[in-house]
């Protein structure tokens, strides 16, 4: 359930790039690992950078119907 005040829905907003978050834990696991970080994984169609290699393989299965043909 999202945190509420005043019956308006709270959201957790990232203060570096503004992402909103449902739970503060998730913007903390977000400001540790993800935000102001190099993605380590790279598509080398589109470029589309990600930092978990299964997430990599996910993007290409989605995103270049021919990856699944090679």
């Amino acid at each position: 359930m999202l945190p509420s005040y005043c019956g308006q829905i709270v959201a957790f907003p990232c203060p570096r790039c503004g992402r909103e978050y449902k739970h503060k834990t998730s913007l903390q696991r977000h400001l540790r690992y993800y935000c102001g970080k190099e993605s380590k994984y790279a598509c080398k169609y589109c470029g589309h950078k990600t930092n978990h290699e299964i997430a990599l393989l996910a993007h290409y299965l989605s995103a270049h119907e021919d990856f699944a043909t090679k």
